[in-house]
């Protein structure tokens, strides 16, 4: 089954996403699940992430596997977030490059970007 959440973000960040969907021939949705899927089993630490500091006049509508909206649920309480504020803090930080995907044997996992957060 899946299930729809709906978050508030920057136009910009919203573009984005849509943007990197269309290259990837991907829906959006797919994308920001496959992006939150590496996220949970990350190896970052998510408080060192920022929220976007920009207007939320944007919404992103993510169809997503209801396993994944639980998982997804189950991080942001433990984070002592908002689901929309995980996710948009996810986001953010994977458009620009806080988090990288690295290959651990044969799985990806997002990881802090040390040469990012050494020039913060």
């Amino acid at each position: 089954m899946t299930g729809v959440l709906s978050v508030r973000l920057p136009a910009s960040l919203e573009s984005t996403v849509r943007l990197h969907a269309a290259r990837a021939q991907a829906s959006p949705s797919r994308l920001v699940s496959w992006v939150l899927g590496h996220a949970i089993h990350g190896r970052f630490n998510f408080m060192a992430l920022k929220d976007p500091p920009q207007s939320l006049e944007a919404k992103l509508d993510i169809r997503m596997a209801e396993d994944l909206i639980s998982a997804v649920r189950n991080e942001s309480d433990r984070m002592e977030v908002l689901v929309s504020v995980y996710i948009r803090t996810i986001l953010y930080a994977y458009y620009t490059r806080r988090l990288i995907l690295l290959k651990e044997g044969e799985r990806y996992t997002l990881v802090a970007n040390d040469d990012q957060t050494k020039s913060s």
